[in-house]
């Protein structure tokens, strides 16, 4: 490889790695958040996906340069912006998913991401097949992964949880037949809407 090569494929690389990275730090901060979930037996630790998606990335990645080396922004502008928009949209989940705790609104979001990969599998087959072959590892893994949620959005369809941080939310005790302590956070837990139910009850 050339210099100019190298630091093309890596100035690829650097861009799907730096919103990998971003989803990693905010899918570890909120991690309790993750555990609480109820989930099928297959997916106890579904952290290790993460060492498949690693190498999907650079596939990712390589699939881009080629589109990149075979005519750059001047002839495949339309090509990479497509890349560009899937990128950011596949990363997207994450903040729906780890911050606004909408399950359902995550698994369509998981539709939309599948519509995103397959026009940007379009966009490159049509300028060179080896760019679009090396999406399909992706692609599996985004269909395995899109199936997993689905299971844990119908195991979880009445979960409800309640952050400390808006303070219009319910504070939920761990006990329910006593009030929480606002000020003891290890009293705080992810609830059912049954246990919501259960609580305003009281």
């Amino acid at each position: 490889m050339e210099p100019e090569t190298v630091w093309d494929f890596t100035a690829w690389l650097l861009f799907v790695y730096f919103f990998a990275l971003l989803a990693l730090v905010l899918s570890y901060c909120k991690r309790d958040y993750y555990c609480k979930l109820k989930k099928p037996p297959y997916c106890s630790n579904a952290y290790v996906l993460y060492f498949f998606w690693f190498f999907a990335y650079i596939l990712l990645a390589w699939s881009a340069y080629r589109i990149w080396a075979l005519g750059g922004w001047n002839q495949n502008y339309v090509a990479l912006l497509i890349f560009i928009a899937h990128v950011i949209v596949l990363h997207m989940w994450y903040f729906i998913f780890f911050v606004t705790y909408e399950l359902f609104i995550s698994f369509i979001w998981c539709v939309v991401i599948s519509v995103v990969a397959i026009a940007n599998f379009v966009a490159f087959i049509l300028i060179d097949l080896l760019a679009a072959l090396l999406l399909i590892p992706y692609f599996i893994l985004l269909l395995i992964s899109t199936w997993i949620f689905y299971e844990i959005y119908c195991f979880n369809t009445n979960f409800v949880y309640h952050s400390t941080s808006t303070p219009h939310n319910h504070l939920i005790s761990n006990n329910l037949n006593q009030k929480p302590d606002l000020f003891n956070h290890k009293d705080l837990k992810f609830i059912s809407a049954e246990d919501l139910n259960k609580y305003s009850q009281i």
